[in-house]
């Protein structure tokens, strides 16, 4: 292996900011590029609003782990904002430790649910800010509060310009800001599937790894804890199916799904049929940092 030069290897472990947010960004047009290529069929107009019972509080919730670790952080007199709140998972268990939650969620069917599901908690500490992305239009506290800590969980995945996002979210934060990430987007595809169905490397997206690498470049100091995951339970094949189907771009009824329902009964099926798949990452990590002071 060739010795790199002393300036690949600063740029390689302490890339500038404009390097790092350049590289980002690279990753995120890869990973959809890739995955508008391989679409089998057009996403509905509001594909997160349509899995909203996941993301809110109830049985059917996804896993929230890192919810003890944000709990540690919340004080009485806090004032929370959460951007990409989803279906209020998070934001309306830490509305309980705060004196005031603050949510939003660029996703009209999560912002429905997420009022919802505030009016059914009975807690009257808790806005829903109406439909927007991040940042938000004009001045931080115009179309959004400046708060005491500014949340965002599971959402700088799918964010391309995340300079400008964390920027944003900076601007909205007095006392801390706080990043939910995992080491892998929990809804990467399984490389030996993706492979076998797509016949190409998976370009995935940026994810804790490269987060921090941002951080880094952006001088921040930051605290980080880390949870392991709750295992999947497993499932019968069609279910299966029927919740990975989108993240592997695969069709109903086309033969790709049916090359990818071989591959799970092969691969992952026990003797009792139920289908029992790994998760794509092993650690969710919670980032807390103060944000520079004006």
């Amino acid at each position: 292996m060739t010795r790199p030069t002393p300036d690949e290897a600063r740029r390689t472990l302490r890339p500038s900011e404009a390097e790092a947010r350049a590289a980002w960004r690279a990753l995120h047009l890869a990973a959809n590029e890739q995955g508008e290529r391989m679409r089998e069929q057009a996403p509905p107009d509001d594909e997160w609003g349509a899995m909203a019972d996941i993301f809110a509080p109830g049985p059917d919730a996804y896993p929230a782990p890192e919810l003890p670790l944000l709990e540690a952080l919340a004080r009485p007199e806090d004032h929370w904002l959460e951007v990409g709140a989803g279906a209020g998972r998070l934001a309306i268990s830490l509305a309980r430790r705060v004196r005031h939650m603050t949510a939003v969620d660029r996703s009209p069917g999560m912002t429905a649910r997420l009022r919802e599901e505030a009016a059914a908690s009975g807690l009257d500490n808790i806005e829903v800010l109406p439909t927007t992305g991040w940042p938000p239009a004009g001045a931080p506290g115009e179309a959004a509060p400046i708060v005491d800590v500014a949340l965002s969980a599971s959402v700088l995945f799918f964010v391309e310009e995340v300079g400008a996002f964390l920027d944003a979210l900076e601007a909205h934060a007095r006392r801390l800001c706080v990043i939910v990430l995992m080491d892998h987007m929990p809804g990467t595809p399984l490389e030996p599937l993706w492979s076998v169905l797509h016949d190409e490397p998976l370009a995935e997206l940026p994810a804790l790894r490269e987060f921090l690498a941002i951080l880094g470049a952006r001088g921040r100091a930051f605290d980080l804890t880390t949870t392991p995951p709750p295992p999947l339970p497993a499932q019968p094949l069609d279910e299966v199916i029927d919740s990975y189907r989108h993240r592997y771009f695969v069709a109903r009824g086309s033969a790709r799904e049916a090359r990818m329902r071989e591959l799970l009964l092969k691969r992952y099926a026990g003797d009792d049929g139920l289908v029992a798949l790994p998760l794509p990452f092993e650690q969710t990590a919670v980032v807390s940092w103060e944000p520079p002071k004006a």
